[in-house]
């Protein structure tokens, strides 16, 4: 069992690459282009080695990227690896009295189970975005039997992890100011896969309709 605590930087992005990585792009671009007018600011909550910051500020110049984690490991790797003149990255706690920075989108991948506070999280995201603006949130879902099982394990080893549940979450999002924009699913294969061969894209593409054999959740929220 093996994830963002007890790898080195480099290969928590090894485990993390090939057909979902790129998946997750296309799903950050796709919401970003939809924002309307694009955004100027963007923030990655948890941006781990930084992989996932780097391509998107490449796809988007115009925009200034920010990505911020709360271990210093992954920061220094991800300054060190991904540099852009529209790219920055930052050692901060989501849940940080100090705030977060201000910020027109955001989006985070695989954070708010982890986090035990998730309403001081939600908090400070609401804070850090101006009504209107948009997070976006994958996360491990536990409607899924397989991800269930794997989640549940890590969490009983001790590995910082935990079940994101909708009914929980769900009324904190509201609660912290944010409306529930968009809700689906995603990710109907593993995730260590590399490559997806068309076929199966488009298999993926249906059943990830089904709660049940979809690996993520998907929330796109809208500060109220």
């Amino acid at each position: 069992m093996r994830n963002h605590y007890n790898t080195s930087p480099s290969e928590y992005e090894a485990l993390r690459d090939g057909y979902v990585a790129d998946r997750r792009v296309a799903i950050v671009s796709e919401a970003l282009r939809r924002c309307g007018t694009a955004p100027q600011v963007v923030l990655e909550l948890g941006c781990g080695s930084g992989k996932l910051t780097g391509r998107l500020a490449a796809l988007f110049p115009g925009c200034r990227f920010t990505g911020l984690d709360v271990d210093e490991r992954m920061v220094a790797y991800a300054c060190a690896t991904y540099r852009a003149p529209n790219l920055l990255f930052a050692l901060r706690d989501a849940t940080s009295a100090a705030g977060l920075p201000p910020c027109e989108f955001m989006y985070s991948v695989d954070l708010l189970h982890h986090i035990t506070d998730q309403l001081g999280c939600l908090f400070a995201a609401r804070r850090a975005l101006p009504t209107g603006g948009h997070w976006l949130l994958l996360e491990p879902n536990i409607l899924n039997p397989t991800v269930f099982l794997a989640q549940e394990r890590m969490r009983r080893a001790g590995l910082g992890e935990d079940h994101l549940r909708p009914w929980v979450v769900e009324p904190l999002m509201r609660r912290a100011g944010f409306a529930i924009a968009a809700k689906r699913y995603a990710f109907s294969f593993p995730s260590h896969w590399r490559r997806l061969p068309a076929a199966l894209r488009w298999l993926e593409r249906g059943a990830e309709r089904l709660p049940l054999a979809a690996g993520n959740v998907i929330y796109l929220l809208r500060g109220c």
